[in-house]
């Protein structure tokens, strides 16, 4: 199967630090084994024939399981370091004022019940501020149709609705806007 990611290194320091360990973790989980078979096999005759041969079957042994964990790891660290990311870009999105925005993650990804619920969050945060942006206009339109369009409290509705409309709502408040 094809990787079909364009850069397989998202969050490269996470990555590579799981990435590390694991490789750490399988190198000397290797090597304990093959010190216990060294160990064993110094009791056998021909010893010198014996050593060679494992030597060399667990250095291939070594190099090709390094290469397949690390492999292995890249992947599945891409699986959770991906959606985090997205998060991150999700969340620097929010701070900006753009609530419109959502968290799409892949099928195997890690962390899909986050990302729902980050959208089921912010949508409900749509709702809420779409509906204060309502009954702001309408006190607004209401105090304005009583000739109070002077008053501080004229002057403060104002600068909430510009507060509110300064954010990016999206569809979800769309029916709330009763400006046009």
């Amino acid at each position: 199967m094809k990787n079909r990611r364009a850069n397989s290194k998202i969050k490269r320091q996470f990555q590579n630090q799981v990435i590390f360990n694991v490789v750490v973790a399988s190198f000397c989980l290797l090597n304990l084994v093959l010190i216990w078979v060294f160990a064993a096999i110094d009791t056998l005759q021909d010893v010198s024939a014996l050593k060679t041969m494992i030597v060399t079957a667990l250095a291939i042994g070594e190099t090709g399981g390094l290469f397949v964990i690390y492999h292995y790891m890249k992947r599945e660290t891409h699986r959770i370091a991906g959606p985090v990311y997205k998060l991150e870009q999700a969340l620097d999105h929010v701070g900006s004022g753009n609530l419109s925005t959502t968290i799409q993650f892949r099928k195997d990804d890690y962390f899909r019940d986050t990302g729902d619920l980050f959208n089921s969050s912010i949508s409900k945060l749509r709702t809420r501020i779409g509906h204060i942006r309502h009954v702001a206009l309408s006190l607004e339109k209401e105090l304005i149709s009583h000739g109070a369009t002077h008053g501080d409290a004229s002057l403060y509705l104002k600068q909430l609705v510009s507060a509110l409309d300064s954010l990016q709502l999206g569809e979800d408040s769309a029916h709330h806007d009763t400006k046009s």
